[in-house]
């Protein structure tokens, strides 16, 4: 899908923005169709959201400007002249909202930002939700990783088997972004100013959103960023308190990641023999893996003590 000028001035005009001189540039996004608008005095995200992405509820544009108003830090949604904050377009729903200068981080969060990360991810978390949100998949329901050897699928028997025991614990719990990495962050120097895509959000165990955070951004294929994840945890801890089990789930989210993403890569690898990338990107995983099996639970709750 392609959208030409004409269609993105109706866009425009449907959502009472009526600039004649306007550019637009498509962001080749991997699942969506994302187009940076520019007019003379301001930028915009035309997001159009793929076909298969048809869980993504009709109040999602709602929700984000109320998290807004409650200071989370996300681009403002436009609602068009009908109120709706997610039309079509050539049958295909999609967001307007505002473009946020600063820079999307490419690898793993620095100790000086480190910080910031921790204290807006707190903020989330200490949002309280009363209703709307559907609670999410618990545990996968995938159970067979075909691409994984015997060692792998083992361990992720073992892991299943943890989440599954886990969610019976009394988790710290409520609303969380649900895909928190590094591209979904916007930087200015050291204070975090925007998240994004909040396609995924819903309630959830804290451990899972810290998980998947840990596993992107502060394990890298030779050690886990001890020093970052304090600074993350010593800011986000002054809002948010975890329990014991809490540090538990964080380590079996973080294998669970891992595990699934060496999975799809082998899969990628079979489907593209000739691509160079997926090979070199399973050894990365890989690698993280081997790390994070000398990482215990106890390692990292006793990190803020260190």
């Amino acid at each position: 899908m392609k959208l030409q000028t004409q269609d993105v001035k109706k866009v425009l005009k449907n959502h009472g923005i009526t600039h004649l001189n306007i550019s637009f540039e498509d962001l080749k996004a991997d699942n969506n169709i994302i187009y940076v608008i520019k007019t003379f005095d301001k930028k915009y995200v035309l997001k159009i959201f793929n076909k298969k992405y048809v869980d993504v509820k009709k109040n999602h544009g709602e929700l984000i400007n109320f998290l807004v108003k409650k200071g989370i830090k996300t681009p403002k949604v436009y609602p068009n002249f009908q109120g709706e904050y997610m039309p079509k377009i050539k049958n295909r729903f999609y967001l307007l909202k505002d473009y946020v200068e600063g820079q999307i981080l490419p690898n793993t969060v620095s100790f000086e930002r480190s910080k910031s990360l921790g204290k807006e991810v707190s903020k989330i978390h200490d949002f309280k939700v009363s209703e709307g949100f559907e609670e999410y998949f618990w545990p996968e329901k995938k159970t067979e990783f075909e691409h994984l050897n015997k060692s792998e699928k083992e361990l992720m028997k073992k892991v299943l088997q943890n989440l599954s025991i886990l969610k019976s614990k009394n988790l710290s719990k409520g609303f969380i972004h649900g895909d928190l990495v590094q591209l979904n962050f916007i930087f200015k120097k050291n204070e975090l100013i925007s998240f994004i895509d909040w396609d995924f959000t819903h309630v959830d165990f804290f451990g899972v959103e810290l998980g998947i955070i840990f596993e992107h951004c502060y394990l890298s294929d030779e050690r886990l960023q001890k020093d970052r994840i304090k600074k993350f945890l010593q800011a986000y801890t002054k809002k948010i308190k975890l329990k014991e089990d809490d540090y538990k789930l964080i380590r079996e989210i973080m294998f669970y990641r891992l595990l699934k993403n060496i999975d799809w890569g082998r899969q990628k690898q079979k489907e593209y023999p000739n691509n160079p990338n997926f090979p070199d990107w399973v050894e990365w995983e890989t690698d993280k893996l081997k790390i994070l099996k000398t990482v215990t639970p106890e390692t990292l709750r006793k990190i803020l003590k260190e």
